[in-house]
């Protein structure tokens, strides 16, 4: 299994290219990278795992039935949760403890807990289970 950890995406060492092409698709791989705006760039390769992220607090205030107020991040569509990427990629973001303003309302703090599993297959192909 592959842990990978990129910096930040505006951090002075933010090079994600010298660490993905040395990934290996035949592992379960997990990237832990802090903003999810990185899962838009052309970045990936033929990189097939998970995506941890956070940054966004899911947006610490939330009226019922409306989307987030203020989310930190070009793409307003990563709040919180799994967002299922393509070619093979699954981004989970976390609510995370803290704040970026001192309010929270609507947008319960969170600590996740995974359960790694062995691969399983679907349809004849390994999926990475988390």
């Amino acid at each position: 299994m592959n842990i990978i950890g990129l910096d930040d995406y505006w951090g002075l060492n933010f090079k994600p290219h010298e660490i993905l092409k040395s990934v290996d698709n035949n592992s379960s791989n997990i990237v832990l990278c802090h903003n999810p705006d990185v899962c838009d760039l052309n970045i990936w390769g033929n990189y097939k795992g998970w995506i941890l992220s956070g940054h966004t607090h899911g947006g610490q205030v939330k009226a019922p039935f409306l989307d987030p107020f203020i989310v930190p991040v070009k793409n307003k569509r990563y709040t919180s949760g799994i967002f299922n990427l393509s070619e093979g990629r699954e981004l989970y973001i976390n609510r995370a403890l803290g704040h970026l303003w001192q309010v929270r309302f609507n947008v319960r703090p969170e600590i996740t807990l995974f359960e790694l599993d062995r691969d399983i297959k679907k349809n004849g192909k390994i999926v990475n289970n988390l």
